[in-house]
């Protein structure tokens, strides 16, 4: 605009040079340059308008057209014509503003979201972030001491254990000796062994060891005493001696142990009946096949007692219970002479 009022100061100057009083309204020249300076004032004010227009409400973008991927198309630029030579407008005149150049489509941008536009995105991260917590426990526990297990030295009475069981074995293969020193290992290791301890004093008595079956015989009833095998061990060491009085008060002091079986009174049984003590026998018998009652062997000894005393009714019964019973066949035709017998 201001070359506008630049052109209109210097008509304005040209007519107050040119002598024109003020009011006088001035015929219009004939000359052809008036006129050409006339049109060029409408061209640049319209040039003026239009640049002014395109300037505040520039044309919109054209809209991209549909593509099957998103691949950025960039249009060829366009060209705008060179004006003809003649048209060329003066020095000092305003151009119009050339055509704006196209937009990018919004194509070009798509890849390049910022990352909050894409809340998948975080699924991962929780996945991600819930491994470690699940593989967490493997993990040893800060500030504290990883364990290390190292082997053991067997304690005594694992070895006292092996012991023993080493000595069934070689019992078994008849090997006594080696067996011996097993179970004394054993009780070495471990003194309360009960199973070791009894073994070893049946050996030692079936050897004639007499002298070292009475020595654990003595510590066993002391570590042990209400075992009622040490009593019953003691009396057969008496016995082995020939000392039946004294086996027969060391079996009846072992009855105050109580847990006394079959086994323990047909000892104290055979016994009496050494001693010819038949009332106790038959007694100590009849305790027995209570306990007992298939073990022919004790209803021959009850039935051997009860004849002894005189008593043949009863000494029949027991003589007919033992028949019904398992025997041996030298005592099973005792016994058929002795029901023949007192059956008359």
């Amino acid at each position: 605009m201001s070359v506008i009022n630049r052109v209109l100061k210097d008509l304005d100057r040209n007519r107050a040079l040119s002598g024109t009083p003020s009011g006088v309204r001035a015929v219009a020249s004939q000359r052809p340059g008036s006129v050409w300076v006339w049109i060029l004032l409408a061209a640049l004010l319209l040039a003026a308008a239009a640049a002014f227009l395109l300037k505040r409400y520039p044309a919109p973008p054209a809209a991209p057209a549909p593509q099957a991927q998103p691949v950025a198309v960039v249009p060829a630029p366009v060209v705008a014509p060179a004006p003809p030579a003649e048209t060329e407008p003066p020095e000092g005149a305003i151009m119009p503003m050339p055509p704006m150049p196209p937009q990018l489509p919004p194509a070009v941008e798509a890849p390049q979201k910022p990352p909050a536009a894409k809340p998948p995105a975080q699924k991962p991260q929780a996945k991600m972030a819930a491994a470690p917590a699940a593989a967490e426990p493997s993990l040893p526990p800060a500030g504290r001491p990883k364990i290390v297990k190292e082997p053991s030295l067997a304690s005594a009475q694992d070895i006292a254990h092996a012991a023993f069981n080493d000595a069934k074995r070689l019992i078994e293969q008849g090997r006594m000796r080696e067996a011996m020193d097993k179970l004394n290992l054993a009780l070495t290791q471990q003194p309360g062994h009960l199973l070791a301890r009894q073994t070893l004093i049946a050996l030692l008595i079936e050897q004639g060891e007499v002298l070292r079956a009475e020595l654990l015989i003595r510590e066993g009833a002391a570590l042990h005493p209400g075992e009622i095998w040490f009593a019953k061990a003691s009396g057969q060491l008496l016995v082995r001696q020939g000392n039946y009085t004294g086996a027969a008060a060391v079996l009846k002091d072992g009855l105050s142990h109580g847990g006394a079986d079959g086994e323990y009174w047909s000892f104290l049984a055979g016994v009496y009946n050494k001693l010819g003590r038949m009332e106790e026998a038959a007694q100590a018998y009849r305790q027995a096949v209570r306990m007992k009652p298939d073990n022919g062997t004790w209803w021959v000894g009850l039935a051997v007692a009860l004849e002894r005393l005189g008593r043949k009714g009863d000494a029949h019964t027991a003589y007919q219970q033992a028949y019904r019973s398992r025997l041996t066949p030298e005592l099973k035709d005792f016994v058929s002479q002795k029901i023949a017998e007192l059956g008359g």
